[in-house]
């Protein structure tokens, strides 16, 4: 199990920096913060606590029947937040697993 946990502790300082990377390339004020437990109570919570103006939250799309018995975080963070939500669909065509309609041509 150490092994496993070692692996996955790497990953999250990957993404850490990848992201602190990626914002200080765009000249994008932020700052990290990793917590375990519930996703959407911590971002609400953490939105509070720092005094945030505005959430943006990606939306994997899960369809209404996987959310429905899942839950998603985003719909969590849009019925509990107490500042305004703005919710970024995922980019189908960049998914490696675009939907029929994706590939249809008009």
């Amino acid at each position: 199990m150490e092994e496993g946990s070692a692996k996955h502790e790497q990953y999250i300082k990957d993404l850490e920096e990848k992201f602190k990377l990626k914002c200080e390339t765009m000249k994008v004020p932020a700052k990290i913060i990793i917590q375990g437990g519930h996703p959407g109570e911590h971002v609400c919570k953490t939105a509070k606590k720092e005094g945030a103006v505005l959430i943006v939250c990606g939306s994997r799309g899960m369809g209404t029947v996987r959310r429905t018995i899942l839950g998603s975080t985003s719909d969590y963070i849009i019925h509990h937040a107490y500042i305004p939500v703005v919710v970024v669909p995922k980019d189908k065509k960049h998914s490696p697993h675009p939907s029929p309609k994706a590939d249809k041509k008009h």
